[in-house]
């Protein structure tokens, strides 16, 4: 079951940095993951935090899929850590793909 819970937590985590980076543009984008790949690395004992840190990334696709009106495509990387600034005990690449409304 905690396999699902911290693809939830990428997916969330992803999402929603992605989702505000574009609500706070003045064009609309539509947004979905194309894949998800994911490596558990250790087994969580507490509580764990997600993180990405692809904002660059990010903002550059939301960028392209505003000048080109097309879809574009793009992998971005999170990890899942039981203590900030420690070992990541699951890592994640979700391919983000977004395209102007």
């Amino acid at each position: 079951m905690y396999f699902g819970v911290l693809a939830c937590g990428a997916d969330c985590t992803t999402g929603l940095l992605a989702m505000k980076m574009i609500e706070s543009g003045t064009q609309k984008l539509s947004l979905v993951f194309k894949d998800f790949q994911a490596n558990f690395l250790k087994r969580p004992e507490k509580d764990v935090y997600f993180i990405c840190e692809d904002y660059e990334t990010i903002s550059q696709i939301i960028s392209q899929a505003v000048q080109t009106g097309e879809r574009v495509s793009i992998p971005v990387r999170s990890y899942a850590v039981t203590e900030l600034g420690g070992e990541a005990v699951a890592e994640f690449k979700l391919t983000l793909s977004l395209k102007k409304k």
